[in-house]
C-alpha cells in the first residue's frame, strides 16, 4: 500500500500520520508529540497486519456497516450462491487486500480526500 493511502487510513483511525519533518525540539509538526527521528517512519502503520485490519473494522466498517455492505456488494458483485454465504469471498482476501478495499470505500463513499500518488 502506498503512503498516501496509509495516511488516509491512519487519519481515519484518529491517529497522527507524523510529518516527515520534526521541529528542532523533536516534535511532530502535525500533533506536537515528541518523537525520535528514527521512530518517525517506524511508528507508522503498514496496514498489512491483522491488528491494523481489526482497528479499521472497529472504526470504519462497524459504524458504517450497511453502507459498507452495499458498497462491497455493488462494487465487486461479491454475492455468490455458495453455502458459505455472500461474504465468504471477503474472508478469503488477504489483510492487505481488505485494507485496500476499506480505503477505496472511505474515498468513494465516506468522502475521504487524498491522492493515490
Amino acid at each position: 500500500m502506498i503512503d498516501s493511502r496509509r495516511k488516509l487510513l491512519t487519519v481515519a483511525l484518529g491517529e497522527c500520520w507524523h510529518s516527515n519533518y520534526i521541529s528542532v525540539d523533536g516534535k511532530c509538526y502535525e500533533c506536537g508529540q515528541k518523537i525520535h527521528p528514527l521512530q518517525l517512519l517506524l511508528s507508522r502503520r503498514t496496514f498489512a497486519t491483522a491488528d491494523d485490519y481489526e482497528a479499521l473494522r472497529e472504526k470504519v466498517i462497524i459504524p458504517h456497516s450497511e453502507a459498507f455492505s452495499e458498497y462491497v456488494w455493488d462494487k465487486w458483485n461479491c454475492g455468490d450462491n455458495s453455502s458459505d454465504g455472500p461474504f465468504s469471498w471477503w474472508l478469503k482476501k488477504s489483510v492487505k487486500e481488505r485494507n485496500e478495499i476499506i480505503c477505496d470505500f472511505g474515498k468513494e463513499v465516506l468522502g475521504w480526500e487524498g491522492s493515490d500518488d
